[in-house]
């Protein structure tokens, strides 16, 4: 039996492989990529893809996956604090776009209002996909160009529906709008109280019970069915899909599980958002540009430039800095998906003609291909613009962009793991003035602790998005303490991959561990065998002079014990074993110190270390041997 889908997706899979190559070899914006491959298989290209039907399904589906994860690392106080630009910003953007446009399409289409009125609300739409998707592949989510360019584009989602509402009427067949639009708002409204209503009280606690099942497929099935369940209930209520998934990540995250959530959906919405750009790249009709060369080009820079100018300005009449609106206005410069769906409901009104939707593609796709390079450029540009001669009041702007008070991590340890040997390094930590934070997979520890007041968050430190969200690129060193051996593979390969310098310590049951770890990238591996039998030694050994010992066997392959005395003038002198820190350091173990004849087993961390001590310590030939070179310089 031929299955349609999968052959397309094959396709569409192999052509992307080869066009996103490309595109990172050129270094260009791999959305082009996508682009490039909808245009090759599309039905304006070689039309190679039958199921067309199913691709744009799969692209809304990762519209919503895309928007979902972009909620994932918001929080409710974040979107509280964009209701002034979301308000003011965007209602200025939208509302003087929409008439800017409609009257340069009045005056340039033989003076049709009804196709000016369409064609305005269609401009004044930016897209959210394309915006949000190339600021979080920069990282910029959270800066204030960021913050700012999402609280338009959340006002440009909400506007969407009266213009969808209007569209009919403008063929005069729309009913009563009045009624429509109240229903549409209250349906809105109701839905978006039980979005959060449900983050207060539903969400955590079914989360919680989730995340304490440490079933992983389970907590992936419950986050997407929040995400996509959301989704689904906004556009019931006249709302877009995109601004309930954009609520559904939100309302995750609020209680701590948006990192790990985040880790779950991202291989599904990288795929699925590769479908959306795929799909935007069929749309392409080169006969159109062939037939238009000139008129779409120049509708198209008209569109990028006005808009551009426009949104910066929305941003600036809110006393911004000037360099943040210039950024945010080429982030919002370009028009969005939703103005697909009004072009093709304004033909199905009447209102518009199937040349007018062709045109209407041609150039939104080609604003939507030069976006971006817009963003990616945006803060060179501004910094250009910044130097010609305005006033520095308007440079420096009135107001700032609300940010997360962050506490700032460097050089800090991430502590994998936190039970018994967890929470002993963390208060070492503590006790030493050292920064830390903690990634926990139960959800009780991870609720306790922030109570506390610990940097602690939930996740599974296999994925490099939690590892990264502890700050792994500034941290000083890793230490795994989590018992399963599987998990600490996992974790020591992709702490290392990510970062090749940072020094990992691994805990491991078994001696017969230490070698693959350390392959795997881990400087230091803690053994629970070798622990217990230094432990063993030390309280055997210690009950006797150890005086005159050169090596004995400590019972384990390439470990041996070996009695070392402190000369006259050793760097180690008046140093505590905590400073030293031999173990950690030069990979060997102080099971006792003899001083005058009496012997310290086990000596704690706090003990200092004299002239003529003697230190029976256990560890390999080549460590036993370093460290008495060392104690012998001066």
């Amino acid at each position: 039996m031929e299955i349609p889908i999968l052959a397309d997706i094959t396709v569409i899979f192999a052509t992307a492989a080869v066009s996103l190559a490309i595109c990172s070899r050129l270094n260009v914006p791999e959305i082009l990529g996508y682009l490039i491959t909808g245009v090759l298989l599309g039905p304006n290209g070689l039309s190679v893809i039958h199921a067309i039907h199913e691709v744009e399904m799969m692209a809304e589906i990762g519209v919503v996956l895309l928007l979902f994860a972009v909620g994932l690392e918001f929080s409710l106080s974040h979107l509280l604090s964009l209701k002034r630009p979301a308000l003011l910003g965007g209602g200025f953007q939208v509302t003087v776009t929409a008439l800017v446009g409609g009257v340069v399409v009045y005056f340039m289409a033989g003076h049709n209002v009804k196709l000016a009125v369409v064609a305005g609300m269609m401009a004044s739409l930016s897209s959210t996909a394309i915006v949000l998707k190339v600021l979080a592949s920069r990282g910029e989510m959270d800066s204030p160009h960021g913050r700012l360019s999402t609280a338009v584009l959340i006002f440009q989602d909400i506007a969407v529906i009266p213009m969808m509402l209007a569209i009919p009427v403008l063929a005069g067949n729309g009913g009563n709008v009045y009624t429509e639009l109240g229903m549409t708002g209250l349906k809105a409204v109701l839905i978006v109280a039980a979005v959060f209503i449900g983050a207060m009280t539903l969400v955590p606690k079914v989360l919680f019970h989730v995340a304490a099942s440490k079933n992983r497929e389970l907590f992936l099935l419950v986050v997407v069915l929040a995400g996509l369940g959301t989704a689904s209930l906004t556009y019931k209520a006249g709302l877009s899909l995109a601004l309930g998934a954009f609520l559904a990540g939100i309302m995750v995250s609020e209680y701590g599980y948006g990192q790990q959530a985040l880790s779950s959906v991202i291989p599904f919405k990288d795929i699925f958002t590769g479908f959306f750009f795929v799909s935007i790249g069929m749309l392409i009709d080169f006969q159109m540009y062939a037939e238009y060369p000139v008129m779409i080009t120049a509708a198209a820079v008209a569109i990028l430039f006005g808009k551009s100018i426009i949104s910066a300005f929305s941003i600036l009449i809110l006393k911004y800095p000037l360099k943040t609106a210039i950024v945010s206005g080429l982030a919002l410069g370009q028009v969005g998906e939703f103005s697909f769906i009004m072009a093709k409901t304004g033909v199905s009104a009447g209102v518009l003609t199937n040349d007018h939707y062709k045109f209407a593609v041609a150039v939104i796709v080609l604003t939507m291909a030069a976006a971006p390079f817009a963003i990616r450029y945006g803060e060179r540009i501004a910094m250009q613009i910044i130097k010609l001669p305005f006033s520095e009041k308007m440079k420096s702007g009135a107001q700032t962009i609300f940010t997360r008070p962050k506490k700032i991590f460097e050089d800090h340890i991430i502590i994998v793991g936190y039970g018994l040997a967890g929470r002993q390094l963390a208060a070492s930590c503590r006790k030493d003035g050292l920064d830390f934070i903690a990634v926990e997979m139960n959800p009780e520890t991870v609720k306790k602790e922030h109570l506390k007041g610990t940097d602690i968050m939930y996740g599974d430190a296999s994925s490099i998005e939690v590892l990264e969200h502890a700050h792994l690129d500034t941290a000083r060193a890793i230490a795994v303490t989590v018992p399963d051996p599987v998990a600490v593979r996992k974790i020591v390969e992709t702490a290392r991959a990510e970062h090749p310098y940072i020094h990992i310590v691994a805990r491991t049951r078994y001696a017969l561990e230490l070698g693959p770890l350390k392959k795997l990238g881990a400087n230091a591996v803690i053994s629970e065998e070798i622990e217990y039998a230094n432990k063993l030694v030390a309280e055997v050994m210690g009950r006797y002079e150890e005086t005159g010992v050169e090596a004995k066997s400590a019972g384990l392959p390439g470990v041996e014990t070996r009695t070392i005395t402190v000369p006259v003038g050793s760097p180690i002198t008046g140093k505590n074993l905590r400073t030293l820190d031999l173990r950690y350091r030069r990979g060997v173990t102080v099971l006792s110190v003899t001083r005058s004849a009496k012997t310290t087993s086990n000596p704690k961390c706090d003990f200092i270390i004299m002239e003529r001590d003697e230190l029976l310590v256990m560890g390999s030939e080549k460590d036993i041997s370093k460290l008495g070179s060392i104690l012998k310089s001066k």
